[in-house]
């Protein structure tokens, strides 16, 4: 029911008025106001729905007192009533803020319910829409404010690749300009995003097609995103507009690179005392026989076999050393290689051992190790990877088991796939953490420990496009099983190796800072029939290098002064087609391209065999006949 102000000084007029309005199907609540005073003490009382208010009024006209309404901000329609002729005042009325008005003539009381009741409607309707637009504009001014000091990147760009809109936050990051509309997103990201082979480009291309959310990481500059970008629909059409927001992750990526560069320093330090116990083993067997052949020189048997420990003991020593090179190398991407699972898995079984055998049993656990190897296949990776995700894994069981117990370690094949599992005896894994085993730094050992040694053996094997699957014993324990592809066989021809033993075509230059290597070098080559010249460093080399002419340069890479690197530029400075050898006990691992950036033929680790010196002086000499 509307409640209604009728504002008129004469008693039958007001009668009529009330009359023709409250027997109207709106059943309109009347209340009468008799003069301009006694309307605003009314207002000021009680919120009315209209106003019909008459013109002619004692003391000041209709039309003033509908200013004077207007002025103290009373929203409410007013019908204004006017005398038969007086359409002057009406339009007048209507100029002042009057929403429609009524002349007296004979129908006028069955048109103003009418009028009425259209002016409340339409003052409604006006109403709900103010207060729906001023939601609106509260809504968008909520969001704007969000998206305006969001901690996050955002962007919205359009079917063009064009970007019609981004907040401070992606401004920053992406130094975008306000006139941000002539720039296009994916010339932003011209390398490829995190881990994948499509580049930003070719993501957006797939999230305008599928209309699918895609994440993904991206590289801008120095810094590293995290990106989510969303496809807009609009009325469930093709997708016209993609949002894309941007997240920060540089220092997350260095502090978890950190950690993981810790973990690899915690483990390694497990092995330590283990390593120094294989050296002292090694030492031992080789001042042993030494002192043995010492005391009977002239036994030609006895030294012989002395001679052939003492060599065995010295691969054993680089086999070990090589090993923890392999671990501490940082992980980089490389093509992959074929491998043997067995060979892989007792790689990763030697490496471990000081921590599971020898540290145990000096802190009085005795760990047994029992190992089951029936996988004939062989997989494609990287040894260095596979072997840290696998020592990873077998500290982890190990671990699992401080008061002793039983590691089994298993290799068999299951169709296709190649398997790997490692069981403990341990107390095996609460069914509620199951899940979170392979997230980051996730741990239940307390203190000490990141919580990165699963998860980073999670991201190895899933590279390897390979799965992890954890199952708990019945009786305790827990397994971990690895599954690998199979490498596709390929038939590979061995090439014979060729020695080239003409003098005249081996001329070769020796640079090294050890006298003993220059030696031995000297030694080995001069046997074969090569020329050897040496130089005791970098700058020694290059002027031998620049006075005679050489097939082949031999360089150690750590020399004072002047680096393997810095010779190898220099030599090819002067003759871009010498054939260049750096000889390392570093164990550095460079591809072809690489290789040839750094000014560098073949590298050869120390120690080496005699086979590996003649087999490079042969390919180099092969590559000069080219």
């Amino acid at each position: 029911m509307a409640c209604i102000l009728l504002v008129e000084d004469n008693d039958d007029h007001a009668l009529l008025a009330c009359t023709a309005l409250s027997g109207s199907e709106w059943n309109f609540q009347i209340e009468r106001a008799a003069s301009a005073d006694e309307c605003f003490a009314m207002l000021q009382e009680t919120n009315y729905d209209a106003i019909v208010l008459d013109y002619s009024l004692p003391k000041r006209s209709g039309l003033e007192l509908l200013q004077e309404i207007a002025e103290i901000g009373y929203n409410i329609p007013v019908i204004m009533i006017t005398s038969h002729g007086d359409e002057n005042i009406a339009v007048e009325a209507m100029k002042t803020g009057a929403y429609d008005y009524v002349s007296k003539v004979d129908d006028y009381l069955t048109k103003l319910p009418l009028v009425l009741e259209k002016a409340i409607e339409a003052h409604e309707m006006a109403t709900e829409r103010i207060e729906l637009q001023s939601r609106i504009e509260e809504s968008e001014n909520r969001l704007r404010n969000i998206f305006e000091n969001v901690e996050v990147g955002v962007i919205e760009m359009q079917e063009d690749r064009s970007i019609s809109y981004a907040n401070p936050r992606a401004k920053h990051y992406l130094n975008i300009t306000d006139e941000h509309e002539a720039v296009n997103i994916c010339a932003l990201f011209p390398e490829n995003s995190g881990g994948k082979s499509e580049c930003i480009s070719d993501i957006i291309d797939n999230c305008f097609k599928n209309g699918e959310s895609i994440n993904c990481e991206a590289k801008y500059g120095n810094k590293r995103f995290s990106i989510s970008i969303t496809p807009i629909r609009e009325n469930g059409a093709s997708v016209k507009q993609l949002i894309m927001a941007l997240m920060d992750v540089t220092d997350q990526k260095r502090l978890q690179q950190q950690l993981v560069q810790s973990e690899r320093i915690r483990v390694l330090g497990r092995m330590a005392s283990g390593v120094a116990h294989n050296f002292n083993n090694i030492l031992a067997a080789i001042l042993g026989r030494i002192e043995i052949m010492l005391m009977n020189p002239s036994d030609g048997t006895e030294i012989e076999k002395g001679l052939r420990i003492i060599q065995q003991a010295a691969l054993d020593g680089a086999d070990t050393v090589k090993r923890i090179q392999e671990f501490t190398r940082v992980a980089k991407q490389r093509e992959s290689t074929k491998l043997g699972v067995n060979d892989v898995v007792r790689n990763a079984i030697r490496m471990t051992e000081p921590g599971w055998k020898d540290q145990t049993q000096r802190d009085g656990v005795n760990i047994d190790v029992l190992t089951e190897f029936n996988s004939r296949l062989s997989i494609a990776g990287s040894a260095s990877a596979l072997s840290e995700a696998l020592t990873n894994m077998i500290f982890n069981a190990v671990e699992a088991m401080p008061d002793g117990g039983t590691l089994s370690i298993k290799t068999y094949d299951e169709a296709d796939k190649a398997c790997i599992s490692i069981s403990d005896t341990g107390s095996g894994i609460a069914p509620e953490v199951v899940g979170s085993i392979f997230e980051p730094f996730f741990t239940t050992k307390g203190v000490g420990y990141a919580g990165l040694g699963l998860s980073v053996a999670y991201g190895i094997i899933n590279r390897h496009e390979g799965e992890i699957r954890v199952d708990n014993a019945i009786s305790g324990g827990a397994t971990f099983t690895i599954r690998l592809t199979a490498h596709a066989e390929k038939e590979e021809k061995e090439e014979a190796t060729i020695i080239d033993t003409d003098p005249e075509k081996a001329n070769i230059l020796i640079i090294d800072d050890e006298e003993n290597i220059r030696e031995l070098l000297t030694t080995i080559l001069t046997r074969y029939n090569y020329n050897a010249v040496t130089a005791s460093n970098g700058m020694a080399g290059i002027t031998a290098f620049q006075n005679g002419s050489y097939d082949v340069v031999f360089t150690d890479l750590g020399m004072p002064e002047m680096s393997g690197w810095e010779v190898a530029e220099r030599l090819k400075a002067i003759n871009p087609s010498i054939t260049v050898v750096l000889v390392t006990g570093w164990g550095i691992e460079l591809d072809k391209d690489e290789l040839k950036e750094k000014s560098v033929d073949f590298v050869i680790s120390k120690p080496f065999r005699i086979q590996q010196i003649l087999e490079v002086v042969s390919k180099s000499l092969e590559l000069e006949k080219e």
